[in-house]
C-alpha cells in the first residue's frame, strides 16, 4: 500500500495581518468516516478503528451542528461538540490525540456517535500512522 498524503492548509486573517501555514501529513493508513445525517440524528454509530498512538492528524466537520462522542468499546474518549458549519482541524499527533482522549486516556478508537439538530454531511478524516 502506498502513503495517502492529507494536505492541511490554515490561515488566520485579521486587520493587523494574517498568518497562513500550509503542510502535509503523510502515512499508510486513514480512518475516514464521510455520511449524511438527518435532523434530529441522535447517537448513530460509526465503526472506526485504529490505535491512538498511530494518530497523525484528524479533520471533523459538518454542515448542520454536530456532537461527535469517541469511544473505545464502551468507554468514552471525549465529546467534540461543533456548531453549523465549523471545522476543526488537529493538525499533529499530539493535537489529534489528546482531543479524542480528553474524558478517558483511552489507546484505541472502535467507534463514534454522531448526534446533529440539524443534520448534513457529516466528515471526519484521520491519518493514521501504520508504520507500513
Amino acid at each position: 500500500m502506498g502513503n495517502i498524503a492529507h494536505q492541511v492548509r490554515t490561515s488566520y486573517i485579521a486587520g493587523a495581518g494574517s498568518v497562513t501555514y500550509n503542510f502535509a501529513i503523510t502515512n499508510a493508513g486513514e480512518a475516514n468516516v464521510i455520511t449524511t445525517l438527518s435532523p434530529g440524528a441522535t447517537n448513530i454509530e460509526q465503526d472506526v478503528a485504529f490505535t491512538v498512538s498511530q494518530l497523525a492528524g484528524l479533520a471533523i466537520q459538518c454542515v448542520g451542528d454536530v456532537t461527535v462522542k469517541v469511544y473505545s468499546g464502551a468507554t468514552l474518549g471525549a465529546t467534540i461538540t461543533l456548531a453549523a458549519g465549523v471545522g476543526i482541524i488537529y493538525p499533529s499527533a499530539a493535537t489529534a490525540s489528546a482531543a479524542i482522549t480528553a474524558s478517558s486516556a483511552i489507546t484505541t478508537v472502535t467507534k463514534i456517535t454522531l448526534s446533529s439538530t440539524a443534520g448534513g454531511l457529516f466528515t471526519w478524516l484521520a491519518s493514521i500512522n501504520t508504520g507500513a
